[in-house]
């Protein structure tokens, strides 16, 4: 088991309200951004309604167990999160802090993501499962590929890859890559009859700038190790 405490990085927002239930405080957390499709409730006694472990939404494959208590200087939320990955449960700890007023939209937006070097679009139902998607690393332009997915009829995931360099360069797909292209859209919902392949051509051009390039992962590092520091 490994309790990840490398890191103190700000990363993410979420909602956060205080309730008192007949004097017993607790705190109630809504988290879509983390694959978290309900609201989590949080009671200091860990007695009903608190949520206690549960699976969060995510693939068919997905071996996540996901737990929120209450930090003892009662400003923080304990996050605790369990993942079995070939066999192996690996343990991993964050803080969420709960006593940021609401001053703004600007305040509370997630910029940290801006410049992270993991990007992904996914569509989900309406438990917070994974239906369709894509998700790629920032890697060198000749290395670096799009890797997508979809559900097939049998509600299978279907997973395929497609190079920066060949949506680029627009070259010549196999007509099952095409369909696996037009399936994706579909359950992504684009309004765009081409909305996904044109999302990718334009994703390329922008990773085959390398002076952009460059500057965002600069900045991510800059970040990760000001993170690792503190």
């Amino acid at each position: 088991m490994r309790r990840d405490t490398r890191t103190s990085e700000k990363e993410h927002v979420v909602i956060a309200l205080n309730i008192s239930l007949e004097g017993r405080v607790g705190v109630l957390i809504l988290d879509t951004g983390y694959h978290v499709p309900r609201p989590v409730i949080i009671m200091e006694d860990r007695l009903y309604p608190h949520t206690g472990w549960f699976k969060p939404g995510g693939t068919s494959r997905s071996r996540r167990l996901y737990n929120y208590t209450l930090h003892p200087s009662g400003r923080y939320v304990l996050w605790d999160v369990k993942e079995i990955r070939k066999g192996i449960e690996e343990c991993e700890s964050a803080l969420i802090y709960t006593h940021q007023a609401f001053l703004s939209p600007v305040d509370c937006t997630e910029r940290r993501n801006l410049v992270y070097n993991f990007k992904s679009l996914l569509k989900r139902d309406a438990r917070g499962n994974v239906i369709a998607g894509l998700y790629f690393g920032l890697k060198p332009f000749e290395l670096g590929h799009f890797a997508l997915f979809y559900q097939d009829e049998k509600q299978q995931q279907v997973d395929f890859k497609i190079s920066f360099k060949d949506i680029f360069l627009a070259r010549e797909l196999p007509e099952t890559i095409y369909e696996s292209l037009r399936r994706c859209q579909h359950q992504l919902e684009l309004d765009d009859c081409d909305g996904l392949i044109k999302l990718l051509k334009e994703t390329s051009s922008a990773l085959n700038n390398t002076e952009f390039m460059n500057q965002l992962l600069a900045i991510n590092q800059r970040i990760v190790k000001l993170a690792e520091n503190n």
